[in-house]
């Protein structure tokens, strides 16, 4: 999104306005885009499943720039006792990040703490829900499986958006040298390495499929670098075929490697500590 000042000179007098102008990857069949705007987050996802502890950010367009925007979560949650209730928590957002464009994040802690304040004496598992703006809805779900590889990268509305990964990744390392002889000794000169990493999804729904591939040719793709840095990344090798047939799995096969020409080491958190007992190995 670019904000614009138009300036018009004329004989007597100078007239100006200012004009936002919304990058699209995508055309819609909506006969007016602040329709659509009004009626659709900044992505073309209508659900996504998030992995419990990490977040999601999503966005919207707000042509009315006001300071301050209500909406909710309509949540499922468990209890301890294993029932499972549904609740309403209200969403309220007091600032923009950037003009005109609302930024907030869907995470299965911040949903808990609310509910706690319902149940103080309960201990609340949020399952999914939807989150709702004006016209606007999606659906999320948390899953308790861990993605293999997390992304953040610019969508087809040119806004942030995460990819969690999951499917099965192959690491390929290509090395390149020169080899020298002098006074019959061998030596490799001119040596250079290239990894790459081999990703193919598990099975995609077609909404998840054709959204990946916004991942895919995005301008800007960084992979999440714990605890917290993101490093530039360059797709290739993409093989991606969707199909519209419940009979056939989209499969999304691609590569992808560091824009540095470095290797980058991901370290636990917490160390690990040697705690077992000792023990003969060939007794």
């Amino acid at each position: 999104m670019a904000k614009l000042k138009v300036n018009a000179y004329f004989e007597t007098h100078l007239d100006n306005a200012e004009v936002v102008v919304i990058y699209s990857a995508i055309r819609t069949s909506y006969e007016s885009y602040i329709e659509f705007l009004l009626k659709h987050y900044l992505t073309t996802r209508s659900s996504y499943t998030i992995p419990r502890g990490k977040y999601l950010q999503v966005a919207f367009f707000n042509p009315a720039q006001d300071q301050s925007t209500s909406g909710s979560f309509e949540v499922s949650f468990r209890l301890n006792d294993g029932s499972v209730h549904s609740a309403r928590v209200p969403h309220e957002l007091n600032d923009m990040q950037d003009d005109y464009v609302y930024y907030f994040s869907i995470s299965a802690p911040s949903l808990e703490n609310d509910l706690r304040q319902l149940y103080p004496n309960d201990n609340p598992i949020v399952l999914g829900g939807s989150v709702i703006h004006g016209n606007r809805s999606l659906d999320f779900y948390f899953v308790e499986e861990q993605p293999m590889e997390e992304f953040i990268f610019q969508n087809a509305f040119n806004v942030w958006e995460h990819y969690y990964a999951y499917g099965t990744t192959k690491k390929k390392t290509e090395v390149n040298h020169k080899e020298g002889v002098v006074h019959g000794v061998s030596t490799y000169y001119d040596q250079s390495h290239e990894s790459k990493v081999q990703v193919e999804t598990f099975p995609l729904t077609l909404e998840e499929a054709d959204w990946l591939n916004q991942f895919l040719y995005s301008p800007c793709i960084c992979k999440t670098i714990p605890p917290d840095d993101d490093r530039t990344i360059l797709p290739s090798d993409i093989s991606s075929e969707i199909s519209d047939s419940p009979k056939d799995k989209n499969i999304i096969k691609f590569s992808w490697k560091y824009a540095e020409p470095y290797h980058w080491k991901i370290f636990g958190e917490i160390p690990q500590v040697f705690r077992h007992e000792y023990s003969e190995p060939f007794s």
